[in-house]
């Protein structure tokens, strides 16, 4: 359905994989692209994830505003978020992030306790069964890696709170307090970033080993092409092919000259993306650890509240 609803432009497949999941195919062109991408470190920008998720979920809770029901709100995001994961053909890192948005609610909704390390595990242990190609397993364990290190990173973000100085009625201190808490946010961002690319090098290496220049590449160019190029792939589908087309045409570009000044990887071929398992699960293992190691800090400051997304 998601592939055969693509529209007929130069960069169809790269559409179809940030959209749909689909493999970039390995003839023609579209080799040497790809190839771009491995040699850049960007490749895990062409795997569907729990970000595009998130994405979608924005959105719906964006126009579901006018819903002045909450369970009309939740029903909207539910059906919106399963339809997209049926267009996708229910790949694992979609249905992942599907799942563990189903887990989060209902730890939520039913008081269940479940903490985001319990959720990851979880969902990442459920679609391990549905894994039946090499590129089912590489994109769940890529997934599944960056939801980990962007959990791993919150335990050195600093806190975005206000001060008091916000209530004072000076300009200088509300410029200055605003001042430090977006720098905050870009620190927070950075590190966040960072955790998850330190996260997924032992998922890349098989590809090649990460060079300076490809590190760079990934803390440079990777958040800003995550967060446009699946919006502008959407709205592909949704009648703007041409806009779309053009912007992948700009992107493709740069990662092409990224690519000329990136030294080639040496791809040692080490193991499968199944060796990667016991590594997914001892982080998840390590990371359920530390939550429970903070939350027996936490006895008598009152729960631990999180409102971040676990799936992303």
């Amino acid at each position: 359905m998601c592939v055969s609803a693509c529209p007929p432009i130069t960069h169809a497949p790269f559409l179809r994989a940030v959209v749909c999941g689909e493999p970039l195919p390995t003839l023609n062109s579209g080799a040497s692209l790809k190839g771009d991408f491995v040699k850049t470190g960007l490749i895990h920008l062409l795997v569907v994830s729990g970000s595009h998720l998130v994405g979608v979920e924005i959105w719906v809770r964006f126009l579901s505003k006018c819903l002045r029901m909450s369970r009309l709100r939740d029903a909207a995001i539910f059906s919106s978020l399963v339809a997209f994961t049926l267009m996708t053909l229910a790949t694992p890192p979609v249905l992942r992030a599907l799942f563990s948005w189903m887990l989060m609610f209902s730890s939520s909704h039913f008081r269940l306790g479940w903490t985001r390390a319990q959720i990851l595990t979880m969902s990442g242990a459920f679609c391990l069964s549905g894994c039946r190609t090499r590129w089912d397993l590489g994109s769940l364990i890529l997934s599944w890696l960056a939801s980990l290190g962007l959990a791993f990173s919150t335990g050195f973000t600093i806190s975005s709170a206000p001060s008091p100085a916000l209530k004072t009625s000076h300009r200088r201190l509300i410029l200055r307090e605003r001042t430090l808490l977006f720098f905050r946010g870009v620190k927070r961002d950075l590190i966040g970033h960072i955790s998850v690319y330190v996260t997924l090098i032992p998922a890349l290496i098989p590809m090649g080993v990460p060079s300076l220049a490809s590190i760079a590449c990934n803390l440079v160019f990777a958040p800003v092409m995550g967060f446009v190029l699946f919006p502008i792939s959407v709205l592909g589908y949704a009648g703007l092919a041409t806009l779309a087309d053009r912007i992948w045409s700009i992107a493709l570009a740069g990662v092409s000259l990224a690519a000329r000044h990136t030294p080639e990887p040496w791809s040692p071929r080490l193991y499968s993306p199944a060796w990667l398992v016991p590594y997914v699960f001892a982080l998840s293992l390590l990371l359920i650890a530390r939550e429970r190691r903070a939350k027996l800090k936490a006895v008598g400051e009152g729960p631990l509240i999180s409102t971040e997304k676990v799936y992303a």
